[in-house]
């Protein structure tokens, strides 16, 4: 199986990409390896984001602590 790599990127890099790339990983079942990126990254996730990926069961597969 072969195996796509994917890069969100927004300017900040806070919400949108986080979101992004929780969805690829999670809807890609193994074949999809999703990264975000931001140009003038903010330095802190939007705490919104992450509590919508809980909301509907979407795990936060990053390198433990979710960071932009």
């Amino acid at each position: 199986m072969k195996t796509f790599n994917v890069l969100v990127r927004c300017t900040h890099n806070s919400a949108r990409p986080i979101l992004g790339e929780a969805l690829f990983n999670h809807l890609g079942h193994g074949w999809i390896d999703a990264f975000s990126a931001g140009c003038q990254s903010s330095g802190k996730v939007d705490l919104l984001a992450l509590e919508t990926l809980a909301a509907h069961g979407v795990s936060w597969l990053g390198t433990g602590i979710p960071r932009s």
